[in-house]
Formats: C-alpha cells, sequence, structure tokens
C-alpha cells in the first residue's frame, strides 16, 4: 500500500486535514487492506459494507470510531482511488441526528405595517 499511502497522505495534506486526522485516516485504510489482505482498489462494495458491520458488531466500535472509518473510506475511495460507485451508498455518520433549518424570507404586509417571519424546522 506504499504508492496508495502516499497518495492517500498527499491528497489528505491538500485538502487541509491536520497531522492526527491524517494519520487517523491513513490507519483506517491500512486497517481495511489487512483485514482483507488485498489492495482497497480491489475490494468492492459489499466488501466495505461488511468491514464496517465487522467494526460495529464484532468489534464493538462505537459511532465516533464508525465515524472516523467512514470519513476515511469515502476520502480513500472518492479521491484517491477515484472510485465513488464503491462508498456512495455508505451511511451517514451514525449517532447524531441531523437537522435542517431553513428560514423563511420576511414578508411585509404594507397595507398593515407588519412584518411577519417564519421559521420551519425540517428534521431529516
Amino acid at each position: 500500500m506504499g504508492e496508495l499511502r502516499d497518495r492517500m497522505e498527499a491528497g489528505l495534506a491538500l485538502k487541509g486535514y491536520a497531522e492526527v486526522t491524517r494519520s487517523e485516516c491513513l490507519r483506517c485504510a491500512r486497517q481495511l487492506a489487512a483485514r482483507y489482505r488485498r489492495p482497497p482498489a480491489e475490494l468492492g462494495a459489499e466488501d466495505v459494507r461488511h468491514y464496517l458491520l465487522h467494526l460495529a458488531h464484532d468489534i464493538g466500535y462505537g459511532p465516533a470510531n464508525l465515524k472516523m472509518h467512514i470519513a476515511a473510506l469515502k476520502f480513500l475511495y472518492n479521491v484517491t482511488l477515484l472510485l465513488p460507485g464503491v462508498v456512495e451508498r455508505l451511511p451517514g455518520f451514525p449517532g447524531r441526528s441531523y437537522g435542517v433549518y431553513l428560514e423563511a424570507s420576511c414578508w411585509a404586509d404594507r397595507a398593515a405595517g407588519q412584518s411577519t417571519y417564519a421559521v420551519v424546522t425540517v428534521v431529516v
């Protein structure tokens, strides 16, 4: 994984990731390759999915560790290997709810001289 490791490290550095984050991403990629004893480019979407299930169920990784692995694998396949199809169906980051907050613009009832604001919250 020497050349691939160097390419991934360079990509992470160009994106401005901190040294600790870079080393963790490289560790995650190295563990994936070690688990299957094959280069990540030879692995498919099901292999990556089974690997994440192995981390969650067999090893007992919590949401923070899974989040790191998912982010690292998405970077590996999307940016380093240019194979986005492998990770396009990976789950979002576990352990947190995402909310999308939309604030409707103000409209004025000029006749009444009033302004009305509406805040709409959509949780996905």
